[in-house]
């Protein structure tokens, strides 16, 4: 509760937020290169519907859709858990050597003990999951599903290599470069 707070602010501890410790410019351009790569991504997720849909007819726009919406849900899932392990790699950037290759090594190993299986398990009910979620006229939508399993694999690796690595050496035009050519 909030009183609580107070009252304990008050009678037993004394909190205080000073000014040296409270220095913005230092995470402002990180946090506006983290918003800018998150945004390229997602424009460019959709912009293969786009052009899908300039080249074909609106069923094969549909199609796709289904085949691509499961896959696009679990990848977020795996990305999210490096982000959780992203601060102890920036920490440790600043340190030894040894400690950033070790919490690297180990997100990379969390990725493909998650990734692996999620990507194996859609790639084999996949027919299972687009007759439930998406219906018998969407059955050609399983040969889209299990080729985008294999991005399951590979989307959280570009991201520990992209944002976790190029970003924390400030390698930025660099990651800009490889988001410009995928």
């Amino acid at each position: 509760r909030i009183s609580n707070l107070y009252y304990a602010n008050k009678k037993y501890v004394r909190l205080h937020l000073k000014r040296k410790f409270l220095n913005f410019n230092d995470h402002v351009k990180s946090l506006f290169t983290l918003f800018i790569f998150r945004l390229i991504n997602g424009i460019s997720s959709n912009l293969d519907k786009l052009m899908i849909g300039f080249l074909l007819i609106y069923s094969d726009v549909g199609i796709y859709t289904a085949g691509v919406k499961f896959p696009l849900l679990i990848i977020p899932l795996i990305e999210n858990i490096g982000i959780v392990l992203f601060s102890k790699i920036n920490i440790s950037a600043n340190g030894s050597y040894e400690e950033y290759k070790k919490n690297v090594e180990f997100n990379y190993n969390v990725i493909l003990m998650l990734a692996i299986p999620m990507a194996v398990g859609l790639f084999l009910t996949s027919p299972m999951i687009i007759s439930l979620f998406a219906g018998q006229e969407f059955v050609n939508a399983v040969t889209v599903s299990r080729i985008m399993a294999f991005v399951i694999v590979l989307c959280p690796i570009g991201d520990l290599l992209g944002s976790k690595i190029l970003l924390v050496f400030n390698k930025v035009p660099f990651l800009f470069i490889i988001l410009y050519l995928l």
